[in-house]
């Protein structure tokens, strides 16, 4: 929002997670497709603005005095800054940091070969590597993703799946197994490559 708007309204704010944001959904809209036009250009843009630290003010500061974490969690997705951010304070407040991992962006290969998207994969991966040396433990989504990381990084590991309570609606005597019905709500992006395995 504020890089469609860089001079409305004070830098950040305190949220309370209670409060009706009704009347911001069209503005993140907007962004999100403006940032879809050239992706390597958005995210070398918004780690630039995240690295000037203008929105670490004193009510940011006051904010962490006041809350003062015992631990931070960190559920990042393909931006440099989270990792950069997270790091930085694990370090400053002596505090441990923990990421859980359910995607692998670092490890996915090189999809283009345009300078922006190498110099914005460059940036990623520099700042993923070193929250990986800084992180006491790394959660991971399933156990081929934790096999994968695991070959490059030496950070604690472990799996940890999700568990439902949800019953099923047929019995067994219903369900034909001859013919399985399959439904996948998810993405299914070129960068993501979750095609293959789910033909598979």
């Amino acid at each position: 929002m504020k890089l469609l708007h860089p001079f409305s309204g004070e830098l950040g704010r305190k949220v309370d997670i209670l409060q009706d944001v009704k009347g911001e959904k069209n503005t993140v809209t907007k962004e999100v497709k403006v940032s879809k036009k050239n992706r390597a250009v958005g995210q070398l843009l918004r780690n630039i603005l995240w690295s000037t630290g203008v929105w670490k003010n004193k009510k940011f500061k006051d904010w962490v005095k006041e809350f003062s974490p015992d631990i931070i969690l960190l559920q990042p997705g393909d931006f440099a800054y989270p990792y950069k951010i997270a790091t930085k304070l694990s370090k400053k407040l002596n505090i441990p940091l923990v990421i859980y991992q359910s995607e692998s962006y670092y490890l996915k290969p090189y999809i283009k070969k345009s300078p922006d998207y190498l110099l914005y994969r460059y940036n990623f991966k520099k700042n993923f590597e070193k929250a990986m040396r800084r992180a006491s433990l790394c959660i991971y989504l399933c156990d081929a993703l934790e096999n994968d990381h695991n070959k490059f990084f030496n950070t604690p590991s472990i799996t940890i799946y999700k568990s439902s309570n949800l019953e099923p609606k047929i019995s067994s005597k219903e369900f034909d197994k001859r013919k399985p019905k399959f439904i996948y709500g998810g993405n299914l992006g070129e960068a993501v490559g979750r095609c293959e395995p789910l033909v598979d």
